[in-house]
């Protein structure tokens, strides 16, 4: 590489904007640079910088008058020239046969993650440069425009009318009024669905003991004709054995007579 090269991008500046990477050159003119540092002067002819009487403490610099600027260049060390004739014999190494290495595989791509752009940061097409700070302009005004409202209400709030003040006692007299009608009303209504609830619970309760009743009664009545149809059969069944007793009865008297009388003419013979 050419020196000349080597003095342009040790002068190069780097430098990073809105995620892109631009150059920039420094004002001294390379050219110049470059000559010194291949054609390099001796130090005889390199005359000193005589101090200034300001930068002394006996006589400070006035605060009006302009500072002087001393910058510092650092200049990179030229190669050293050497002569070919008390340069050493250059020894030939014996050539060796490259090692044979495996073809290189390239590794596999992967997609990169999905970033969010930051719009803040992000280069518009009609950037002139004043983007960040319009915006901060705005935020700034913003702020003030809501700071200069709360100020504006607390001062209304403060710097109010008598008559103001006697409206805002009169609407707040008016919503009291309501909000207690509200309450009676409400009061009412609730009073109401409780005595509407209780008088729906008694007639249910009327009906269900009434229902009750009439159970116990048709079961009442059931019992008795069944016991009535009971006593009935057994009265008609005691009446069959006596029937039957009165006619065994008369049946044995009646046995009992026919022997009498086949007895009598017997004796009569």
């Amino acid at each position: 590489m050419d020196v000349r090269e080597e003095v342009k991008l040790s002068r190069t500046k780097i430098t990073f904007k809105r995620g892109k990477t631009q150059k920039k050159k420094n004002n001294r003119v390379e050219s110049s640079t470059a000559d010194a540092v291949l054609n390099p002067k001796p130090l005889n002819f390199v005359k000193p910088v005589p101090a200034r009487e300001s930068d002394s403490e006996m006589n400070p610099q006035p605060k009006n008058q302009k500072k002087s600027k001393i910058t510092f260049t650092l200049k990179p060390s030229a190669e050293k020239i050497i002569d070919p004739a008390q340069a050493a014999p250059v020894q030939v190494a014996p050539v060796q046969p490259a090692p044979v290495q495996a073809p290189v595989q390239d590794a596999p791509v992967q997609a990169a993650p999905v970033q969010e752009e930051d719009i803040t940061n992000e280069r518009l097409d009609n950037d002139d440069g004043m983007h960040v700070a319009r915006t901060r302009i705005l935020r700034n005004v913003l702020k003030f425009s809501k700071h200069k409202k709360h100020i504006q209400h607390n001062h209304r709030r403060i710097t109010m009318s008598p008559g103001r003040e006697a409206a805002i006692a009169e609407e707040k007299e008016a919503e009291r009024k309501q909000e207690a009608e509200r309450l009676i009303k409400e009061a009412e209504r609730k009073k109401k669905e409780e005595a509407e609830r209780k008088k729906k619970e008694e007639d249910e309760r009327l009906i269900i003991e009434a229902k009750k009743k009439k159970k116990e009664e048709d079961e009442r009545l059931i019992m008795e004709a069944k016991k009535k149809k009971e006593e009935a059969e057994r009265k008609k069944k005691e009446e069959a054995e006596i029937k039957k007793e009165e006619a065994e009865r008369k049946k044995a008297e009646k046995q009992e007579a026919d022997k009498r009388e086949r007895k009598l003419p017997k004796l009569k013979n």
